[in-house]
């Protein structure tokens, strides 16, 4: 709460926090131990190799805080994970664990530990066997509390960190300290990318093959055990398992684990990624184009299946019709320079670079780290990154960029829904310029948490 003369406010946090699943010292908590540990944690996610203990140490903050303490009196762990067990990930991190030593509490280093090895892609009828009579309903709902508080965790951060955010409604650690604001966003969006392979219970190079689901169902047209068993074989780029020679393969692949219909399942599979992000996509360009005010309809309207310097055009008219400052860079003056730079009349400003691919193409990594560089090359290094790719990215490429943490993705879609806010005041450039600061991959629900209340 904020207390402004005789009123008291609710702040732009606790606001945040009442709408997570997080009990309010439990948010209290996680927010504090970021601050005090970011440093340790960002450690962790900048190698491949130590990822691991950094999923590690986040679920067991997770399973620590006060979500399963009597103060709460929300959750519980199962008493069957109480015995004190040998556990190598509790021991490698433990001068940087929520709770010290990691022996006071094991029901929590044991469930984190059982999450790892689910996202590892251990079937839960082994995960059950690990503590005696432990039930793997019991275990779902464990892994999916911990994703929740997980998820929860970088919502709180997000609204904390907040570019535009008046410093007195931050948390109190969090005040006066640009460079440690910086640091925790770039450790949300790390949070966020582990809630999700907690969550699916997958690698998270093979996570994005659960979202391809049934047109008819809504489930996932290949279990959780196919998914392990291609990711096993080498089987995870987009790309790869669409090219005509990797049919029989993928059907050799899964022979083994007896699926019915298994010709037929490919086919539906291999048809499903390719529509997957099409439909997505559709119905965020109708929507943007119904929010938009009258003088952007066209224009959004006429992105949607723009390429190259077409949409270069679409995207500064835009910005003119929103009234977002920028500046040409790419002016044809210097080779590799990033298109745009935004917001030149704000504290918070952005490297901009267009990505487009051809038909229904997808953007691939090594073009939508490009901008890294080409800021560089203009001196712009020291701000975040953007790359804007039309008409996307193929599905793995969030995962695979999370260790770049200056660099935002974002979907043509989605930033057209999102300056249709600011066109329509309904969300403030300052907000609209914070959201794409943000490292990860962005979709307009975070940036709808900062449309004005009355």
């Amino acid at each position: 709460m904020n207390e402004q003369s005789n009123r008291l406010s609710v702040s732009p946090v606790g606001r945040a926090v009442a709408q997570s699943v997080l009990h309010p010292y439990s948010a209290y908590q996680l927010l504090e131990y970021s601050a005090r540990r970011v440093g340790d944690l960002l450690a962790l996610a900048d190698h491949e190799n130590s990822e691991h203990l950094l999923r590690f140490t986040l679920l067991h903050a997770a399973y620590s805080c006060d979500e399963y303490s009597q103060r709460s009196g929300g959750r519980n762990l199962p008493y069957q994970l109480d015995p004190l067990v040998h556990n190598g990930l509790a021991n490698q991190t433990n001068d940087y664990l929520f709770e010290q030593p990691w022996s006071r509490n094991p029901k929590s280093a044991n469930a984190a530990m059982l999450a790892m090895r689910w996202v590892e892609g251990k079937p839960r009828n082994e995960l059950v066997q690990e503590f005696e009579a432990i039930g793997s309903g019991v275990l779902q709902n464990m892994f999916r509390e911990g994703a929740d508080i997980l998820f929860g965790w970088s919502d709180c951060l997000l609204t904390g960190t907040d570019a535009h955010l008046a410093d007195e409604d931050r948390p109190e650690r969090f005040r006066r300290d640009g460079g440690l604001l910086q640091a925790l966003r770039n450790l949300l969006a790390a949070i966020r990318a582990q809630a999700l392979v907690v969550n699916i219970g997958l690698p998270g190079d093979a996570a994005w093959m659960a979202q391809i689901r049934s047109h008819d169902t809504g489930q996932p047209i290949l279990p959780r055990r196919a998914i392990i068993e291609l990711f096993s074989n080498g089987l995870i780029e987009p790309v790869d398992l669409l090219r005509h020679d990797t049919f029989r393969e993928i059907i050799d692949v899964l022979r083994p684990l007896n699926l019915d219909n298994l010709d037929d399942t490919v086919k539906m599979f291999r048809k499903a990624i390719r529509v997957f992000r099409d439909s997505l996509r559709g119905k965020l360009w109708r929507a943007a184009v119904q929010r938009a005010p009258l003088n952007c309809k066209s224009v959004i309207e006429a992105m949607k299946d723009s390429r190259e310097k077409d949409f270069e055009f679409l995207v500064e008219s835009l910005l003119n019709q929103a009234g977002i400052a920028y500046s040409r860079v790419d002016d044809g003056s210097q080779a590799g320079a990033p298109d745009f730079h935004l917001g030149l009349n704000h504290e918070v400003q952005v490297v901009v670079e267009l990505k487009t691919a051809q038909g229904d193409g997808a953007i691939g990594l090594n073009l939508a780290k490009e901008v890294i560089s080409a800021a560089s090359i203009v001196d712009l290094g020291h701000l975040p990154k953007v790359t804007l790719a039309n008409p996307g990215f193929d599905p793995n490429v969030p995962w695979q960029a999370r260790r770049a943490t200056e660099l935002a993705l974002v979907e043509a879609c989605q930033f057209a829904y999102g300056i249709s806010l600011v066109a329509n005041s309904d969300v403030s450039k300052d907000a609209f310029l914070g959201w794409l600061a943000q490292p990860g991959m962005l979709s307009v629900g975070q940036l709808r948490k900062t449309i004005y209340q009355d």
